[in-house]
């Protein structure tokens, strides 16, 4: 009743005596095709267009067009019942039993789509008012069964949310330098000062910013400081304990480099200019300290150039954070 792979494999001995082994790979699905759902971003303002692209492949990750609905849901927190055994009854989430929480989608919106030759659809909508909310895709494949997927999202604003904890959400994963970042902050405690760190091996950076209400959007500068990665963080003062939310951001920081000959054809023994532009990876004109070389290139018909792209090169780790956040809130002595 599982998705599986089976792999099989061969070996035989050449006339030389040396073996030759390979193998193939072969998947066993239920349904025969999967779907992935995504937005272009992970927090939007009230009546906020959204675009949806929804993406449909087979089991060897084909892309494939199928016809479904992208179907705008409300993700709706209720109390879950109380468990018998419980030793006292679900209090407000500071002492006892922790309240449980269930999740009830709620349908808001349905759009039919269908996904191209690509194996891709977008879907345009507009946010609804606050709350948590996900874009499910729903189709049915050959058998007639059930195909979905979802990416969720929030929209800033007041909206009933039983949690009691603060949440720290970025408008989107990645950044590049120079731009600004729609940060939605979610506090069940309002009217404090939080404490807003931007942290790596060290604290990069930090500010405070006012909780007015249970839902804030905080427009965050992004510094050259945070690439490749950096972690934020909030800390809320509560009544008897320290609310604390983070999320991770990747941040880009390279040059844009374009080289431009004078002339498109030239003759052994011309001369050739050519125009060297850099720019930051926002675009922006930048001074740089540039190599330039001119290799024939027939050279690689016969090998390939060994040397690995730049930016994957650097850009393929990160940095962990080492930070550690400690707090004398809520702390009591007795005696």
């Amino acid at each position: 009743d599982e998705d599986a792979e089976y792999v099989v494999s061969a070996v035989a001995t050449d006339v030389t005596r040396r073996p030759v082994a390979d193998e193939g790979r072969i998947p066993v699905v239920r349904r025969d095709h999967w779907a992935v759902v995504r937005t272009d971003k992970r927090v939007y303002r009230p009546q906020q267009e959204l675009r949806a692209t929804v993406t449909t492949v087979d089991a060897n990750q084909s892309p494939v067009g199928k016809a479904g609905d992208a179907i705008l849901v409300r993700v709706k927190r209720v109390p879950a019942p109380p468990m018998k055994r419980a030793a006292a009854p679900p209090q407000d989430g500071r002492l006892g039993v922790p309240v449980r929480l269930l999740e009830e989608e709620i349908e808001v919106a349905r759009v039919a789509a269908t996904t191209d030759e690509k194996g891709r659809a977008e879907v345009r909508m507009k946010a609804p008012g606050a709350g948590a909310y996900r874009v499910r895709w729903s189709s049915k494949d050959a058998r007639g069964a059930l195909v979905t997927a979802y990416a969720a999202f929030d929209v800033a604003g007041e909206a009933e949310d039983l949690a009691k904890d603060a949440r720290l959400v970025a408008a989107k994963e990645t950044y590049v330098e120079g731009e600004t970042a729609e940060v939605l902050l979610q506090s069940p405690v309002t009217k404090v000062k939080a404490l807003l760190t931007f942290e790596g091996e060290k604290v990069l950076g930090y500010r405070l910013v006012d909780v007015d209400g249970p839902s804030t959007v905080l427009d965050v500068p992004i510094e050259a400081a945070y690439a490749p990665n950096v972690v934020m963080k909030v800390a809320v003062p509560g009544k008897d304990r320290l609310l604390e939310a983070e999320d991770e951001l990747v941040v880009f920081r390279y040059l844009q480099v374009e080289v431009t000959p004078s002339v498109g054809t030239a003759r052994p023994g011309d001369e050739v200019r050519f125009d060297v532009t850099t720019k930051d990876a926002a675009g922006n004109p930048v001074a740089a300290e540039v190599g330039l070389s001119v290799v024939d290139e027939a050279l690689f018909g016969v090998a390939p150039d060994l040397a690995p792209a730049i930016r994957p090169f650097f850009y393929d780790r990160k940095r962990s954070n080492r930070v550690v956040t400690s707090s004398s809130v809520g702390y009591r002595t007795y005696g």
